[in-house]
């Protein structure tokens, strides 16, 4: 069968790893060395209909090579191709993003990133690769957890969040839980009256997170944004991950219209992670001072 036909008719909205069957796409093979040496190679389609593909056409934006020291990008660019080579110690934070059927890994290195866009059926084939790069993006020194007391998690939690607790704590048995936010709503706290009342009316409400860490590594499971409202649903479930190494700031910072809530801003040299907490979460002190412990211990190596 023609190699195109071929891809086209094993073409759809999923990434697909490279392999014998699946080769390099046409546009991409110039630009490809020592592919037999990959860890993994995946193949990122373009947001085309099916109908509106047809064989013979570029049908493919993005080819990410891993190696075992090093992380390959190209990118379609109309009939150009363009690649970038990071090696794994360069990234500083990574977002793994669902929302329905929208996907995207999110690398964050020192002057820019790349955003891998997917199609959520296509979930475990990146999380494929976001294993490789978190076995490799943070070197092996950790920092103590033994200190940590496991927080009792928050009452309120949702089904999803309840959910995700049970399947970490299987899934990564050296990880320690750091903290747990619950949804709260917010609105009664707002010192100023206008805000008071809008919010109370909109039913504001600060969104729920889980964080771990297994002190080399921090992973928080959050909402991608501190506060919903109306009661509407939030589908957007992200999971960021940060070398505990390239931390070099964290902060507490109070929210000056409200006095119930404080954001957590954890800094890297190119990007800076915020989530939402309430004042009064009895999980801060632990958490804030592993953290403290931990940028302190990685300054000083």
């Amino acid at each position: 069968m023609d190699v195109q036909q071929r891809e086209y008719d094993r073409f759809g909205p999923w990434v697909t790893e490279i392999s014998a069957e699946d080769p390099v796409p046409p546009l991409f093979a110039p630009h490809v060395k020592d592919q037999e040496s990959a860890l993994l190679s995946l193949k990122i389609p373009r947001r085309i209909e099916r109908r509106d593909a047809s064989p013979g056409m570029d049908l493919y934006d993005y080819l990410v090579s891993a190696y075992e020291d090093h992380l390959i990008i190209l990118k379609r660019d109309g009939r150009s191709v363009s690649s970038r080579r990071w090696e794994y110690g360069e990234i500083q934070i990574v977002h793994f993003i669902e929302d329905l059927l929208d996907g995207r890994l999110q690398l964050v290195v020192e002057s820019h990133g790349v955003d891998l866009p997917f199609n959520s059926v296509s979930s475990e084939a990146m999380k494929k690769l976001l294993h490789v790069i978190r076995e490799r993006f943070a070197d092996d020194t950790t920092y103590a957890t033994d200190a940590l007391v496991v927080p009792e998690p928050n009452p309120g939690l949702s089904f999803y969040f309840q959910g995700r607790l049970t399947e970490y704590a299987a899934k990564w048995p050296r990880f320690r839980l750091c903290a747990t936010q619950a949804e709260i709503s917010v609105g009664h706290a707002e010192n100023r009256g206008l805000r008071r009342f809008f919010f109370r009316l909109f039913r504001r409400r600060l969104t729920e997170s889980l964080h771990y860490s297994d002190g080399r590594e921090l992973v928080v499971v959050h909402h991608g944004r501190r506060f919903g409202y109306m009661g509407r649903p939030i589908y957007a479930q992200h999971t960021t991950y940060i070398p505990v190494k390239r931390m070099t700031a964290v902060e507490w910072v109070e929210d000056p219209a409200n006095a119930s809530l404080v954001t957590l801003a954890v800094a890297t040299e190119a990007a800076r992670f915020t989530v939402g907490f309430a004042k009064d979460n009895p999980c801060i002190s632990g958490y804030s001072a592993f953290l403290s412990n931990a940028l302190q211990a990685g300054s000083g190596s």
